[in-house]
């Protein structure tokens, strides 16, 4: 399970992409779920349990996620706690802020960024200081007096995926090599399960 569709969207052409520059990747067996945010995780979660699957939830590694995190921990997951996994641990960045936004980086999702909003956003230091990529876009946003659509991020996600899909562009290696670390810990955690 993960928080929303830009993740389902970033997952699926990260792991296209790892499996034809053979990195590691998701298996074709592992499905993802979108969630429609963070505070429905749970939920989602519990529809699946109710039919005896304990499916594996990625988080953010944001204040949001850590919170989803614990209550997951008290409640549904209390004796699971392998089948949560964090973004921020996952990527060996533990405690940073962190969404999957950041695997692609400031490069590739600022300009499909500036794209959808057909404006030119720039981030600086200070925004930069604010957490993860999407927080740094929102302080960048409010600086510059511009307004975000709702559903940006999943518009930016599109954008990027057909974009690559229709060029038949490969990512920077460093983003791949990122995405390949977190598939070989999200089929670790399938391996783990009992």
């Amino acid at each position: 399970l993960v928080e929303g569709m830009s993740d389902y969207y970033y997952l699926h052409a990260l792991s296209h992409q790892c499996r034809n520059t053979n990195r590691t990747s998701l298996p074709d067996n592992i499905y993802i779920t979108p969630c429609g945010g963070t505070k429905m995780v749970g939920n989602i979660a519990s529809l699946f349990l109710g039919q005896e699957v304990r499916p594996i939830v990625l988080l953010d590694g944001d204040d949001a996620g850590r919170v989803r995190r614990d209550a997951l921990l008290k409640e549904l997951y209390s004796a699971h706690g392998s089948a949560i996994l964090m973004l921020d641990e996952a990527l060996g960045r533990n405690g940073e802020h962190v969404e999957i936004e950041d695997i692609l980086g400031e490069e590739i999702i600022m300009e499909a960024v500036n794209f959808v909003i057909s404006k030119k956003l720039k981030i600086n230091d200070t925004d930069r200081s604010k957490g993860s990529l999407p927080a740094q876009i929102k302080s960048a946003a409010v600086r510059q007096a511009i307004e975000l659509p709702d559903g940006w991020k999943v518009s930016v996600a599109i954008h990027i995926v057909s974009g690559l899909a229709e060029a038949k562009a490969v990512l920077p290696a460093p983003v791949l090599d990122s995405a390949s670390t977190l598939f070989s810990k999200i089929c670790d955690r399938f391996k783990m399960k009992p």
